[in-house]
C-alpha cells in the first residue's frame, strides 16, 4: 500500500509542540550529534536529530519540545518506507525514565556495543572505525570525508553491511554445526544468522542476503538444486510482500538487488571473455565480479550519489582480496580479547597492517583528480532509460551468441 502522509503529525507541524516519546532503536551517534527513531504515545513515529550533549539509550522515555518538520531531502524517501515522515531538529529534551520494549533486542544491542568497544580498544582510529564498519556498523562508523573517499574510489560497498557479511556468518555457523542432523543445523543456523542481521540493523541488503542464504541452505539440507537467480527473485518477492515500498523508496534494497543480479548474470559471462587473465590470487574472479556488479549498479549510483568512480576496477583488484583476511583477523582479535588481551594484540597488529594498507589505497586513490566523475542531476527517467538500453543490449548479445552456437552445432557433420 502506498505510504500516505501522517495526518496527525502534519497538523501538529504548524507550531512548536511537546511530545512524550520512547526511543525504539539504538541511537545513531556521529561526531557531536545523534539521530534516533522515537514512537509517540499514540503510536506515531518520528525521527529526532540532536546535539550529542547526553547519552541516550534504547528504551528511554523522553519529553521533547520542538517543531515538527517534514523530511523533504533524499533521505526522506528511505524514511517513507518505514512510514516516518516528520522529524525534530535539536529539540529540548527531558529524560523521564527507561523501559525496555524488548529484552531480546537490548541483548543484541549490548553484544554489538561490547564488540565495538573491544575493537576500539585494540585498534587506533581510523583503523578501528573501518574494522568495526567491515563487520558490525557499516559505513556509519566512518566520517563524511572518509565515506566520500570510499565513494570516489568505488569501494563504499565494502563498508555497507550486505550479503557478504551474512554469507560469511552463514558459512562459519553451518561449519561449526556440521556435527548436527541437517534439519537441526538449518534451524539453529538460521537463528544465529537472523540474530546477526537484527544486531547490525536489519537493513534491506542484509535481509535480502538472509533470505537468499536461507533458501540456499534449506535447498542443500533437503538436497534440492539451488539456482542463485531464482533465489534472488524469491528473496526480493518475499521482502516486497512484507513491504512493497522497498522497490520504490529503499536505495539499499535497489542497490543490493541490482549488484547481486549483476554478479549472477554478468560476472560469469565476463569471466569467459577474460580467459587471458590469470586466475592466481583471484585476479580474474575479482575483475569479473567487479565489472559485473559495477555495470549493474552504475545507473543507480549516478542517481543516488552523482559520483561514478573511474578507478574502481583498480582499487577493487588491489583491495578486495585482502578484505576477507582483514575481517577474519579483526573478528579473531576481538574474540580472543575477551580471554587474553596480550594474545589478542598479535592478531590486532595483523589487522592494523591490513586496515592501514586499505585506508592508504583509498586515500591516495581518492586524491587523484581523475578518480571520479560527478553528476549534478540524474533523474529516475534517465536511470530507467539506462537499464532499458542495457537490457536490450544484453538480450541481443545473448541471442546472437545462442544463434552462433546453434549454427556451429548444425555445421558439424555426423560421422555415421
Amino acid at each position: 500500500m502506498w505510504p500516505k502522509d501522517d495526518e496527525t503529525l502534519r497538523k501538529l507541524s504548524i507550531q512548536k509542540v511537546t511530545l512524550s516519546v520512547q526511543i525504539i532503536e539504538e541511537p545513531d551517534s556521529v561526531k557531536d550529534s545523534q539521530r534516533f527513531i522515537a514512537k509517540t504515545e499514540d503510536g506515531h513515529l518520528i525521527q529526532i536529530n540532536t546535539k550529542y550533549f547526553t547519552p541516550l539509550k534504547y528504551g528511554d522515555n523522553l519529553k521533547v519540545e520542538g517543531k515538527l518538520q517534514k523530511i523533504t531531502d533524499s533521505y526522506g524517501d528511505y524514511m517513507r518506507v518505514r512510514k516516518i515522515f516528520y522529524q525534530m531538529k535539536n529539540p529540548k529534551i527531558e529524560f523521564i525514565s527507561n523501559a525496555i520494549p524488548s529484552q531480546f533486542k537490548l541483548t543484541l544491542i549490548n553484544i554489538k556495543n561490547l564488540c565495538i568497544q573491544k575493537i576500539n580498544s585494540l585498534l587506533p582510529q581510523p583503523q578501528s572505525f573501518l574494522g568495526a564498519g567491515l563487520i558490525l556498523t557499516g559505513k556509519g562508523s566512518l566520517d563524511a570525508d572518509l565515506q566520500n573517499e570510499f565513494k570516489r574510489v568505488g569501494l563504499i560497498h565494502i563498508v555497507v553491511l550486505s550479503g557478504f557479511n551474512v554469507s560469511i556468518v552463514a558459512v562459519v555457523v553451518m561449519a561449526l554445526l556440521g556435527f548436527l542432523p541437517p534439519i537441526v543445523r538449518f534451524v539453529i543456523g538460521m537463528f544465529f544468522m537472523t540474530c546477526f542481521c537484527l544486531m547490525v540493523g536489519g537493513g534491506a541488503s542484509v535481509m535480502r542476503s538472509l533470505f537468499m542464504n536461507a533458501i540456499a541452505i534449506y535447498g542443500k539440507t533437503m538436497q534440492f538444486k539451488y539456482d542463485p537467480l531464482k533465489g534472488l527473485f524469491i528473496a526480493g518477492l518475499i521482502m516486497m510482500v512484507f513491504n512493497p515500498m522497498l522497490l520504490f523508496f529503499d536505495p539499499s534494497f535497489q542497490m543490493s538487488f541490482m549488484a547481486t543480479l549483476g554478479l549472477i548474470v554478468l560476472s560469469e559471462k565476463i569471466s569467459k571473455r577474460l580467459s587471458f587473465l590469470p586466475e592466481k590470487f583471484g585476479i580474474k574472479e575479482t575483475i569479473s565480479a567487479t565489472l559485473g556488479t559495477q555495470i549493474a549498479v552504475t545507473p543507480l549510483i549516478m542517481h543516488f550519489s552523482g559520483i561514478v568512480s573511474l578507478i574502481s576496477l583498480f582499487t577493487n583488484i588491489v583491495v578486495l582480496p585482502f578484505i576477507p583476511f582483514t575481517m577474519f583477523f579483526v573478528v579473531v582479535a576481538m574474540l580472543i580479547s575477551f580471554v587474553s588481551s596480550s594474545i589478542a594484540q598479535v592478531f590486532s597488529f595483523i589487522s592494523y597492517v591490513l586496515l592501514t594498507y586499505e585506508l592508504w589505497i583509498v586515500h591516495v586513490s581518492a586524491s587523484l583528480p581523475f578518480a571520479a566523475i560527478e553528476f549534478l542531476t540524474w533523474s529516475w527517467k534517465q536511470t530507467l532509460i539506462c537499464y532499458f538500453i542495457m537490457a536490450i543490449v544484453y538480450f541481443c548479445v545473448t541471442q546472437t551468441k545462442t544463434s552462433l552456437e546453434k549454427k556451429d552445432v548444425s555445421a558439424v557433420k555426423p560421422i555415421f
